[in-house]
C-alpha cells in the first residue's frame, strides 16, 4: 500500500512540474488522461482501505486444545487487537493460579506462524495447544 502511495505522489509531482513548464498543459488531452488515471487510482486506494479496515474488525475465535482432545472456545477478540501480548493477557486471566503459567506451544515456530496468519487475515481462528506437562490451571 505504501509503495502505491509513493508512486502516486511521484506521478503527481511530475505532473505539477510539467504544468509549471507549460501552462497550456491542463487543457491538453494528456492531462485529461493523467487526471482520469489519478482519480481511478485514488478510488481504488480508498476502496482497498475500506476493505482492509472492515477485515480488521472481524472477530477472531480463540480455542484451547488440550492433549485429551477437548477443545474449548474462549471469547473472541477483534483482529486489530490480536497480538501475542493480548493472547498472553487473556491466558493469564484464564489461568487460575497466582503463579505464572508455562505453555510449551508458545515457544514453537508454529505458534508465531499462526499469530501472523491471523494478523494477515489468512486465518479467522486461533488454536492454543495445551499439553499435559504445561503449567496452566484452567477448568472447563
Amino acid at each position: 500500500m505504501n509503495k502505491l502511495i509513493i508512486i502516486f505522489a511521484l506521478l503527481f509531482t511530475g505532473v505539477l512540474t510539467i504544468y509549471e513548464i507549460n501552462e497550456n498543459f491542463v487543457s491538453s488531452p494528456i492531462w485529461q488522461h493523467i487526471d482520469a488515471f489519478a482519480t481511478a487510482f485514488t478510488l481504488i486506494l480508498v476502496f482497498k482501505e475500506i476493505l482492509d479496515s472492515k477485515d480488521q474488525l472481524k472477530n477472531i475465535r480463540i480455542y484451547l486444545e488440550f492433549d485429551d482432545g477437548v477443545i474449548d472456545e474462549i471469547f473472541p477478540i477483534k483482529r486489530k487487537n490480536f497480538s501475542r501480548a493480548e493472547l498472553k493477557g487473556i491466558l493469564r486471566e484464564l489461568h487460575g493460579s497466582r503463579e505464572n503459567y508455562r505453555l510449551s506451544y508458545m515457544s514453537e515456530s508454529d505458534f508465531f506462524d499462526n499469530i501472523f496468519a491471523v494478523q494477515d487475515g489468512k486465518k479467522d481462528s486461533f488454536i492454543m495447544k495445551i499439553r499435559k506437562d504445561d503449567f496452566f490451571e484452567y477448568t472447563l
